[in-house]
């Protein structure tokens, strides 16, 4: 079937582009209803009325993109890469389920559903813009959210496009260390890991002497030889350090570590001989109990024992 539409005929193999010029005209309802020949001729140039459809189109009061866009935001997760649409078809019949709901058009029609397609591109193009730019852009890298702000979304598809969104950008010591000891599993840090980002945070603010802001590669390498005897990560991510901790440096790291370690040994021992003593106490207090009741119970015999030679001696007597 052919179709004149802006000056052009329109066939099953014209460009996807074409329809949705085509798309945009509308027929005046007013004339429609009164089935007046000049129903299509107010819808502008693009389609002759000799060669309009019998019965046109049904319009909603909102642009065909802006319907596009709404689909999308609504039903249709953002992927990495456009390759993984082709993985869920149902997504694309999905889509073209929600604009059949909006518009009356033909989605067997190939012509279409190329059409379709490209909207469907151009509106998930412009969904991941506004992600980006609500979600990633405009937030610390540490502060991104790791759980997905969209409906349509899961976890994991959230966690596959902020992987993406961040592959080109340059990371420094402290985001490779929080992407490194990120658990999936958990969702989250363990405490002796949240404990180390918490440090290096507190130093990255933290002001110094000549005024200089710390790199975030050398408060990486002082907490981790803080907090390790041995430490390989900045080596590990592939970040050379400027400048090698001195041999007195390294010694007086190991002395901080030991130092912190027989502290918390000596708190562990102080509290035993806290609990130890506790116990002695406790033993202690039962066996003065003990004496004391075996006291009073000899004394409360004697008594007795007393009182009965008195009456014996008495009954002897009478």
């Amino acid at each position: 079937m052919r179709r004149r539409c802006g000056g052009r005929e329109l066939d099953d193999h014209a460009e996807a582009g074409d329809l949705a010029v085509a798309l945009e005209a509308r027929p005046d309802d007013r004339a429609v209803e009164k089935g007046g020949p000049d129903a299509w001729a107010t819808a502008g140039p693009r389609c002759d009325p000799l060669l309009a459809p019998i019965h046109p189109p049904i319009w909603s009061h909102f642009s065909v993109p802006h319907e596009c866009n709404i689909a999308v935001r609504n039903h249709i997760p953002v992927f990495k890469h456009w390759k993984e649409y082709k993985k869920h078809p149902a997504l694309f019949e999905l889509f073209l389920g929600r604009l059949r709901a909006k518009f009356d058009i033909d989605t067997s029609n190939e012509l279409v559903r190329k059409g379709c397609l490209e909207m469907m591109q151009s509106a998930v193009r412009q969904q991941r813009y506004k992600l980006k730019k609500d979600f990633f852009d405009s937030i610390p890298l540490h502060l991104v959210r790791k759980t997905s702000p969209v409906k349509v979304m899961s976890n994991e598809q959230w966690i596959d496009l902020r992987e993406d969104e961040y592959k080109d950008k340059e990371l420094d010591a402290v985001d490779l260390f929080k992407m490194c000891h990120y658990s999936n599993k958990k969702k989250g840090y363990t405490p002796t890991v949240q404990s180390a980002i918490t440090q290096m945070e507190n130093q990255l603010v933290a002001p110094t002497e000549d005024g200089q802001p710390k790199s975030a590669t050398q408060v990486v390498g002082a907490v981790l030889h803080q907090n390790t005897k041995t430490n390989h990560f900045l080596r590990n991510v592939g970040i050379q350090v400027a400048k090698r901790m001195t041999t007195l440096q390294n010694v007086q790291a190991e002395l901080e570590v030991k130092k912190r370690t027989n502290s918390e040994l000596q708190s562990i021992i102080n509290n035993q001989r806290e609990e130890m003593d506790g116990l002695k106490n406790q033993v202690l207090g039962t066996e003065q109990a003990r004496i004391k009741d075996q006291e009073e119970n000899k004394k409360k015999q004697a008594e007795l024992e007393k009182k009965i030679e008195l009456l014996l001696s008495q009954n002897g007597q009478s």
